[in-house]
This record gives structure tokens, C-alpha cells and sequence, in this order.
């Protein structure tokens, strides 16, 4: 059993941000390290870290091939710093305060992982392929189609993905984790959809906007999932706003709510850090009296 007082709280934050191509969530990583707040990136992209260069962002970016590479960075990122960060040319002293994982439904990839494989020739002959061990949820045993993830696959993804959220949350340090946007059925109109095509098209369709990632429940569970900062964020004419709060189409949650308005909060020419350590200040201030 663990236990503390409330006066032990941790004074890392843990955002989960959410939007359309644009909207800041890179801004949103950026803006911790420009207060001196210093990054990794963990990415798959392998130019997703052009938006932090060009601010002049020099940080560690580590690129997870495996479910283990990712666990490792998750469950033991004190030694992930000591024994990676640390060996890269120019990182010698590098201490991070932040871990940004950037694209949930890239690395959600990852962690479903590879099939084994045999060595296999192909175009012709003329180029060989060397045999691959299987990894991640598609290396575990299991009665699947070769080639097609079985339904139990999606339900391991989705547990394992659960753990991971979770696992980050408990990091000690600020944690960001990004994803797109995307429109899906509201969880009451697919509540009312049974398959039956006679029966689902007297159904009125009604759609919400959700991060975009691979299991329907976990897109839907993941606000409760997220203990400081689930944000939407939206950006119109070079204009960055975050919701902090539910609206009728989609999720966003705040711990200081109390101080956080309803509507858009603009962040333009700020730093969300700054930004949101203020929010909680005054939540502080405010409620303790």
C-alpha cells in the first residue's frame, strides 16, 4: 500500500492533447523546453521533430521499433536517460524534465507490432528478405488469419494501450502525449447499431470528434484515463485556442475547472506551459480561502 497527504501532490502535469493537423500540439511540446522545461521526443516520424528544429529545439529524439523499446522508455526512463540519452553526441549532461510522446495511433503500430517471418525471396529473386522475429501483440501466440489481426489482437491493443496511458501518467516528470482528430459515431448512436442494415438505418447518426487511434472504447474511456489536462485544440488564421472543458461534440477535462473558462481559452503568442502552472496557481489561491 502506498499512501501521502494531499499537500504531496505531484507538481508535474500530464496533458493529453488532441486536434487537426496544425493546431499546436508540436507548439504545445515546444513551449515546455522555451521554459526551461528540456524535452525527449518519442516519435516514429522521422521528421516529426522539424517543428521543434525550427524554433531551435536541440533535444533527444528517441524512436521506439518495438512494444519492449517502448515499455523500457515508460516503466524505466531514468535509465533510458543514463543508458541511451546520455551515450548521444552533444546529450552528455542532458537532464529532461518532460517526455513527449508524439502521435498516440503511430506508436499504437508499435505496440500492435509484426507477424514472424520467414526468409523470403522477392522481385524475382533478385533481393532477399531475412527472416523477422515476431513482436509486440501480433508476436503473441494466437488462431489468427496469416497477415489478418484477430478480434482478441484489438482487445490486447486496446488493454495494453490502457496500461501505457496509465503507465506515463505515473512517469516523474511532465508527460504530453499527442494525436489528430477524427469524427466517429457518438457512444449512443453506437450503442443503437446492431449490424442489420434493415434495422441501423432507422438509427439517427449522431458523430462526435474523438483522438484518432485504433479502439473505439479506449477513444471514448480516455478522459478518465488522463489525470491533469485533456485538451482539444484548434487553431484558425495563425489563432490557437485550447478547450479545457466538455462540449456537446467533444471531450476535454481540467482538474481546475473553477478557474478554467468553459469556452476557448487563447493561447496565441503564450506558453502553455506558463499558462496552465498559472491556472493552477490560481486554483490554489482562489479555493484555499
Amino acid at each position: 500500500m502506498k499512501y501521502r497527504s494531499t499537500a504531496n501532490v505531484s507538481d508535474f502535469l500530464h496533458l493529453f492533447l488532441y486536434g487537426d493537423g496544425g493546431c499546436g500540439k508540436t507548439k504545445a511540446i515546444a513551449d515546455f523546453h522555451l521554459a526551461s522545461q528540456p524535452i525527449v521526443l518519442v516519435t516514429t516520424e522521422t521528421d516529426g521533430a522539424i517543428p521543434l528544429l525550427t524554433r531551435g529545439i536541440d533535444a533527444p529524439v528517441l524512436m521506439p521499433e518495438t512494444e519492449d523499446d517502448f515499455v523500457a522508455i515508460v516503466a524505466s526512463p531514468s535509465m533510458v536517460v543514463e543508458r541511451v540519452i546520455r551515450k548521444m553526441p552533444g546529450f552528455e549532461e542532458y537532464a529532461p524534465k518532460v517526455w513527449a510522446f508524439d502521435g498516440i495511433r503511430s506508436l499504437q503500430r508499435v505496440i500492435f507490432g509484426a507477424s514472424a517471418r520467414d526468409v523470403r525471396s522477392v522481385l524475382g529473386g533478385a533481393i532477399t528478405l531475412p527472416a523477422q522475429e515476431g513482436h509486440g501483440v501480433l508476436g503473441l501466440p494466437g488462431s489468427r488469419t496469416p497477415g489478418v489481426p484477430s478480434n482478441l489482437d484489438y482487445r490486447r491493443l486496446d488493454l495494453n494501450m490502457r496500461n501505457y496511458v496509465g503507465g506515463i501518467e505515473k512517469m516523474p516528470y511532465h508527460t504530453i502525449i499527442t494525436a489528430h482528430a477524427e469524427r466517429d459515431y457518438a457512444i449512443e448512436t453506437k450503442a443503437q447499431l446492431t449490424g442489420d442494415t434493415q434495422i441501423d438505418k432507422l438509427v439517427a447518426r449522431n458523430f462526435f470528434t474523438y483522438p484518432s487511434l485504433e479502439g473505439f472504447s479506449l477513444k471514448y474511456d480516455l478522459p478518465a484515463l488522463c489525470s491533469s489536462f485533456y485538451l482539444f485544440l484548434e487553431e484558425n488564421q495563425n489563432q490557437y485556442t485550447f478547450k479545457a472543458r466538455k462540449g456537446a461534440d467533444y471531450h476535454a477535462r481540467t482538474r481546475v475547472a473553477e478557474v478554467m473558462s468553459p469556452g476557448p481559452v487563447n493561447w496565441t503568442n503564450r506558453n502553455i506551459y506558463e499558462l496552465l502552472q498559472g491556472k493552477i496557481r490560481e486554483a490554489k489561491e482562489k479555493l484555499s480561502k
